[in-house]
């Protein structure tokens, strides 16, 4: 109960404060002394009564979550609450319910939905004075380790959220993973660093028989790789980024019609696999680079780093990808090389860096904002979970010698809660902490961040997006432009259409609100 004691006595102090301002307005005009009656009165109940028991509706970032689990208790116990885990891993039912105004205490919001989630005034004002009074250790986190991203929840002058870090996967760029028995078996003694030597490595990959198997089945590249050839060029289709200090959308820029012409070029030669246009992975665990992981093709970029990681001690949990080669090629493993992106004709380069956030925000409904009683109970909440380690790791990883046991220094679960759904469903997981994972906690507990950021290469070479919030007309244009788009170069890769059709589809892109989204990119 540290939490709800080191409130009371906060309060204690705001609530004399107030006490004095109210007894100081005695003598003034009638007027005055409404108003400040008023003040008064709206001062005494802005004092949070920590005694008194809160019910709070909380949805979790991953559902279903059981009212009575192990970790759901503790909670509702340290923080004087009863919970109700509200379900909302169907987005629809859950949409309906939020429309019927059946609107949770809590829920992680999308981007895409948040301005009319305001405008609607379906989710209330969380002022930053309360978060960094009720949650301190968060507000002065988000002050230190995401401060960039802090005004990302303000619209006008007042703030409706709290910013999700995502430090395991945010600030890097994907892995560059290479066979490097592929690579010896080709006589290639470096691995690639510029386009013409991944070029010439693509091409031996795909007719000087790597596998050594007697057939001409192989490939050089499938999907993933393909933003490195984007990247060698200076930009990245989906992205914006700072041209001559404008933002400018990576698609319609006329580098990117050279790097089409090679794309094109090596899908007429066969380098280029012809099922690129669905992706590496096949089905089953999304995060397997199938193509990669059957001896299809020699090099990817597919899936997040932590899907690469080896095993770094006896019993070390490793990452997918790695588990489902050892099935097959166990001596492939051993031979894999990580690389960067490779240089293009004037030295750039890069893939695509994802920024250090989820794409959701943590919201409040909007009942919440005249309660303080709940608001402050809700802060304190989020306090714990995400930003001290002793919160963090009961509502992430619940009791230890129970639902896990630290190994090496890193948490390891217990079955049954090494599946992210059974955690979950006894409130661990991200229910309290609401993926709300910041760097200097992680950095602590999590095994794969620790080893990626190791690596020392992952935070460089990244193209970041950086359009973070929908622009304020996506809505309207953003899904017809990216038909236009994903339609215009796949046509150009296989030959549907002229490398020239270039032009034709950057005036149809723009014509059908691409300009639109240019000039309110600009403005930023």
């Amino acid at each position: 109960m540290n939490n709800l004691v080191a409130l009371k006595k906060s309060m204690v102090l705001i609530l004399c404060a107030a006490m004095l301002a109210s007894f100081t307005a005695c003598n003034n005009n009638e007027v005055n002394k409404r108003a400040n009656e008023e003040a008064s009165n709206s001062s005494e109940s802005a004092t949070p009564n920590v005694d008194k028991k809160i019910n709070i509706s909380w949805v979790g970032w991953s559902s279903p979550v059981h009212d009575k689990g192990e970790i759901v208790k503790e909670i509702e116990e340290k923080f004087n609450v009863d919970i109700h885990m509200v379900d909302a891993s169907d987005g629809t039912a859950f949409d309906v319910k939020i429309a019927a105004g059946e609107v949770p205490d809590v829920f992680p919001l999308d981007f895409s939905k948040y301005q009319k989630f305001i405008d609607d005034e379906i989710v209330g004002e969380i002022p930053y004075e309360s978060i960094e009074k009720y949650a301190p250790n968060l507000y002065q986190a988000y002050q230190t380790e995401v401060p960039t991203y802090m005004d990302l929840t303000k619209m006008g002058d007042k703030n409706y959220g709290l910013v999700v870090p995502n430090p395991e996967s945010g600030n890097f760029r994907p892995l560059v993973v290479w066979r490097g028995d592929w690579l010896e078996n080709v006589g290639i003694t470096k691995v690639p660093e510029s386009l013409s030597e991944f070029e010439d490595a693509m091409y031996k990959f795909t007719n000087n028989d790597p596998d050594k198997n007697g057939k001409k089945d192989t490939y050089g590249l499938s999907e993933s790789m393909m933003q490195t050839v984007y990247g060698a060029y200076g930009y990245l289709p989906t992205s914006w980024t700072r041209k001559d200090g404008k933002l400018v959308y990576g698609a319609v820029q006329p580098e990117m019609k050279e790097a089409l012409k090679v794309l094109a070029k090596w899908y007429r030669d066969g380098v280029l696999t012809p099922e690129f246009i669905n992706g590496e992975n096949k089905g089953g665990d999304w995060s397997i680079a199938t193509d990669f992981v059957n001896g299809i093709i020699g090099v990817t970029s597919y899936a997040d780093y932590l899907y690469w990681k080896p095993a770094q001690s006896a019993g070390d949990r490793e990452g997918s990808n790695i588990m489902e080669m050892r099935k097959t090629m166990p001596d492939a493993v051993d031979k894999l090389v990580y690389g960067k992106p490779v240089a293009g004709p004037n030295g750039k380069k890069g893939l695509q860096m994802r920024n250090s956030l989820q794409g959701r925000f943590i919201v409040f409904g909007k009942q919440v904002e005249k309660d303080l009683d709940k608001q402050a109970r809700i802060l304190s909440i989020l306090d714990y979970s995400s930003s001290t380690y002793e919160g963090y790791m009961l509502t992430r990883y619940g009791k230890e010698g129970v639902h896990y046991n630290m190994k090496d220094g890193y948490p390891e679960a217990i079955a049954p809660y090494s599946d992210w759904n059974e955690i979950v469903k006894i409130g661990g997981g991200a229910t309290f902490n609401n993926a709300i994972w910041l760097p200097s906690i992680i950095q602590k507990v999590n095994r794969e961040y620790a080893w990626g950021k190791a690596l020392g290469t992952l935070q460089s070479d990244g193209i970041m997006n950086e359009v973070i919030l929908p622009l304020p007309s996506a809505s309207k244009y953003q899904a017809e432009i990216d038909k236009i788009r994903s339609e215009a170069y796949v046509d150009m890769i296989t030959g549907k259409k002229p490398i020239d059709y270039f032009d034709t589809f950057v005036a149809n892109w723009r014509a059908a609100g691409g300009s639109v989204l240019e000039e309110e990119a600009a403005a930023k």
